[in-house]
């Protein structure tokens, strides 16, 4: 994670020093000319209100509540709540809203198949294709035109609640989209799907290293 975020910050000052409406030019020989931004974090939707709440001072990070937790059985043995076991109680969300600097989830639920973590990265990933300029339509540049995003366990949320219903011996009840939704090469599958890329498709999932590894 320090890698991954280290990496945007530094994409995103450089981002910043360059004109209004023009980006940075490479040195001649590297790959990639233009450099686009997409962002959705703990601090707002978007590169530009993540960054004002960031050199704001504003935390995204925010306290726990027992409705937070899909799993706030009663624990017989231990005599007390799943909540009141928990360590630590903060936790960072994504702000979900209609709201300017939102996620609206609505916008980007377009399948069952599609988990949280998969609709982030397709609303990053669009702000920064349009950021970049790379809406492309010719063939010749969708089959140029690569996908790596890295993560680090997929849907967690849909593998605690299908625990759950194993635990309860609901079995019916768990989804056929339960394996589409948990795997974090989904993210970058569903990213060149929407936008017919074909060239090659990576998904990092080394731990600490998941950030420098897919940059």
């Amino acid at each position: 994670m320090a890698n991954l975020v280290f990496g945007v910050l530094l994409k995103l000052l450089q981002h910043m020093n360059t004109d209004a409406g023009e980006h940075r030019s490479l040195a001649e020989g590297e790959l990639f000319p233009n450099q686009g931004l997409g962002m959705v974090t703990p601090l707002g939707r978007g590169v530009e209100t993540t960054w004002r709440c960031l050199i704001g001072g504003d935390c995204g990070i925010r306290g726990l509540t027992p409705d937070d937790l899909k799993m706030n059985s009663f624990d017989d043995e231990k005599n007390s709540y799943t909540f009141d076991q928990l360590s630590s109680k903060v936790a960072a969300f994504v702000p979900h809203g209609t709201n300017p600097g939102e996620f609206d989830e609505g916008l980007w639920l377009n399948s069952k198949a599609i988990a949280k973590f998969i609709r982030y990265a397709l609303c990053a990933a669009d702000e920064a294709l349009r950021d970049a300029d790379w809406l492309r339509t010719k063939e010749e540049e969708k089959e140029r035109t690569g996908v790596t995003i890295g993560g680090g366990i997929g849907s967690i949320s849909d593998i605690v609640e299908a625990a759950q219903m194993i635990c309860e011996k609901r079995l019916r009840r768990l989804s056929l989209f339960f394996i589409p939704k948990i795997l974090v090469n989904m993210a970058s599958g569903h990213v060149s799907m929407k936008y017919g890329f074909q060239g090659p498709n990576h998904a990092a999932v080394t731990a600490c290293a998941t950030g420098a590894q897919t940059l």
